[in-house]
């Protein structure tokens, strides 16, 4: 009935901010942000990167079980920083169709003094569970067949940028030369 869809709704609503909004911060696996917090870290992380990445971690100690973690995707590698092969390409494992099965995460930044060995460390993590659970999210645009990474929105213009900071320079220097 309309009543029951109504007040259906109105609990499920509830209880969603309840848990998106906790400021214990259950929903996040490292209990640092609020869903809204992590998705906006996520939309960043996409137009960025190109991509974003999330674990949909189970801790049974919490309100709500079912908890994310979003990943930095410069943690998502080929192990040892092998090239990439036929069925593992930027740190993801494909089926013979091209299904991504599972992906490689570094357990720490390489850039991050704080990581030591951990750096040196890969973890395997599989895109789902054997009873259909995701484990991985990773959404990104596919521009063409065989992608399995997204493209930073900023890399067409890095470039651009470089040549306008050389362009500045070498303009500042004739000017310099000019006045004397």
């Amino acid at each position: 009935s309309p009543e029951w869809a109504k007040e259906f709704k109105e609990t499920v609503e509830a209880k969603w901010r309840n848990h998106a909004e906790d400021p214990r911060k259950f929903c996040d696996t490292t209990r640092s942000q609020t869903m809204s917090q992590m998705f906006g870290t996520a939309y960043r992380s996409y137009v960025i990167e190109g991509e974003a990445l999330g674990l949909v971690n189970w801790r049974s100690r919490r309100p709500t079980k079912t908890t994310l973690r979003i990943v930095d995707p410069d943690l998502l590698c080929n192990p040892n920083n092998a090239s990439d092969q036929k069925q593992l390409r930027g740190g993801i494992e494909l089926s013979r169709d091209g299904v991504a099965f599972a992906y490689h995460f570094r357990q720490g930044h390489p850039n991050s003094e704080w990581a030591g060995l951990d750096g040196l460390q890969w973890k395997r993590i599989r895109r789902e569970q054997r009873s259909g659970r995701p484990q991985v999210i990773h959404f990104y645009d596919k521009l063409r067949d065989g992608q399995t990474r997204g493209i930073s929105r900023m890399a067409p213009i890095v470039e651009t940028l470089r040549m306008e900071q050389q362009y500045s320079k070498v303009e500042l220097q004739a000017a310099v030369i000019n006045a004397v």
